[in-house]
């Protein structure tokens, strides 16, 4: 019964540790308009985060050997990933189809913040203990309860504890980036926030899509252009607040 409840956790366990800046796949069709082509994108943010890793990596103490990677499928554009405890071979995935780094101020900013989760070992973190949260939910659940309601409970408890720690974790790591990074580099990550919200927004109330799209748009995101459904980040209007 143990053994069959704990199987949503393994499957959910590797998606679970990428460490991106919050941006859901509609993006990526939303700012189509305006986003950079895959090649203009990859010569341009990967040649600027390969350039300046290693100085920004030294400026906020942190010894890595960092590997930037082009991640032409990713759904966000940037994703950090530590390679072990002591944050050795590490990377950061670069991927297209993104505003956000339109201008090396942006990149700045979004590097820090990825160096940031890289420096305190954050995928590991979050994956360990929302996994082992499970585990513990579903054993000790598995005595008083059948096997969908040992799953219902210990997914739960997965979840809130995933989505806790991951929103900690991405507002200390937009903190720590404000702290390096001079204030035009930040004004202009806020401003790159306030586009995507804007952005939402307009798809959120955009009239001329089907009816049952139109109506997963108004649930999933609100009248501020915030996804609802992003548990693992705070909300746009969070971050633009905190950051301002």
């Amino acid at each position: 019964m143990t053994t069959l409840a704990l199987l949503p956790a393994l499957s959910l366990l590797i998606p679970s540790l990428s460490r991106g800046l919050g941006i859901p796949a509609p993006t990526s069709k939303i700012l189509s308009s305006t986003a950079p082509t895959d090649s203009q994108y990859y010569f341009s943010s990967h040649h600027y985060f390969s350039r300046n890793v290693t100085r920004t990596a030294n400026t906020m103490g942190m010894r890595p050997n960092i590997t930037i990677l082009h991640a032409p499928s990713s759904q966000c554009p940037i994703q950090a990933v530590g390679g072990s405890l002591s944050c050795s071979n590490a990377a950061i995935y670069v991927g297209p189809e993104s505003s956000l780094t339109k201008n090396n101020q942006r990149r700045q900013f979004i590097l820090t913040h990825e160096l940031s989760h890289i420096k305190h070992n954050d995928v590991l973190k979050i994956g360990l203990v929302s996994t082992l949260a499970y585990v513990v939910t579903a054993v000790a659940a598995s005595f008083f309860l059948p096997v969908a309601g040992t799953v219902g409970v210990a997914f739960s408890v997965f979840l809130i504890t995933l989505s806790t720690m991951s929103r900690h974790c991405e507002k200390r790591a937009d903190l720590e980036a404000q702290r390096y990074c001079q204030l035009m580099e930040t004004r202009q990550f806020c401003q790159a926030l306030q586009e995507l919200q804007n952005a939402y927004q307009q798809y959120r109330n955009n009239t001329m899509l089907p009816f049952t799209t139109r109506m997963w748009n108004k649930i999933r995101f609100d009248s501020k252009g915030n996804d609802r459904l992003d548990i693992l980040h705070p909300s746009l209007s969070q971050r633009i607040s905190y950051l301002a």
